[in-house]
């Protein structure tokens, strides 16, 4: 059948709907990161519970990166966008950028070297010159802690 759920196909008040649910989800994960209570979860995470902080670590930077792709995008097509739009690529990479930066302070080391180990070294289409240039600059900052 054909898909009738394109985020196109929706009437605007839908389309400024979702964009606001994006980044209120976004925003609420960086505002939870900064909690004591998540802040001493992460840093003491091992095992499963490592993993899931991984997961969030890589699912944020594939998002981060995407957002800018499909924002740059959007502005080479010459492509107008509603004021809803314009303010969602403007605050969504902000919100995943705070979001990792905090997740980076947080993982425990041997996890977050093994997330960097995997991006640097992968051959994946995702792991982009800004994914690279950003795990980089990460890990020059853990590295400083030391």
């Amino acid at each position: 059948g054909k898909e009738n759920g394109a985020y196109s196909t929706l009437s605007e008040a839908q389309q400024r709907s979702i964009l606001y649910l994006a980044i209120n989800l976004l925003q609420s994960v960086r505002d939870e990161l900064s909690t004591t209570k998540a802040r001493n979860f992460v840093r003491k995470s091992k095992g499963d519970d490592a993993d899931v902080c991984l997961r969030l670590w890589n699912e944020l930077m594939q998002t981060h990166a995407s957002t800018l792709r499909a924002k740059h995008a959007k502005l080479l097509q010459g492509m107008t966008m509603s004021s809803a739009e314009d303010r969602f690529w403007d605050a969504a990479p902000i919100a995943t950028s705070e979001c990792l930066e905090s997740l980076q302070n947080l993982l425990p080391v041997p996890h977050f070297l093994a997330s960097v180990s995997s991006i640097l070294t992968g051959e994946e289409e995702d792991a982009t010159h800004f994914h690279k240039k950003k795990i980089i600059k990460l890990l020059a900052d853990r590295v400083a802690e030391v």
